[in-house]
């Protein structure tokens, strides 16, 4: 280290033993691979094809969805906000008596836990199956079906 004597003396509080303020920020060699390699994976990913698969899975959520007594689904692209991902909103009919809230914690409690999103009215709940598999996205649907058959009897 060369230079001023009162940065040379800066840098000297900074350095071992005393491991100053920049000590807990420190990033290791492999946390800086591991970004590098992830920023690779992400810039080497075909988005248009990503995309349409996550179209694709959520066109058959909300299919399925429909099936379902008691709800009506829609897909949303770009979502409520904005943002460029596809989303199943799923709105529940007043006649079942069953609020968005008791069909979110009827799934977080299932087996397989299923988390859905909420929605600011509060007979829609919002699922997002866009980075699932299409198996893990059709049992998403059926924990749905079974909640809601527990619900409105």
């Amino acid at each position: 280290l060369t230079g001023r004597r009162d940065l040379i003396e800066a840098a000297r509080l900074q350095s071992s033993p005393v491991h100053g303020i920049g000590r807990p920020l420190k990033v290791s060699k492999e946390e800086v691979f591991v970004l590098l390699t992830a920023i690779d994976v992400w810039a080497s990913r075909d988005h248009d094809s990503d995309l349409q698969a996550a179209l694709e899975r959520t066109s058959a959520a909300v299919a399925g969805i429909n099936g379902i007594s008691g709800l009506r689904a829609e897909l949303k692209f770009p979502d409520h906000i904005g943002r460029p991902y596809p989303t199943a909103f799923v709105h529940i009919d007043d006649k079942t008596g069953v609020h968005a809230k008791t069909l979110q914690e009827s799934l977080l409690s299932g087996t397989p836990s299923v988390a859905i999103m909420g929605h600011t009215d509060p007979k829609v709940v919002r699922i997002d199956v866009r980075v699932l598999s299409d198996e893990d996205a059709a049992s998403v649907v059926s924990a749905v079906g079974r909640a809601m058959h527990s619900l409105i009897r």
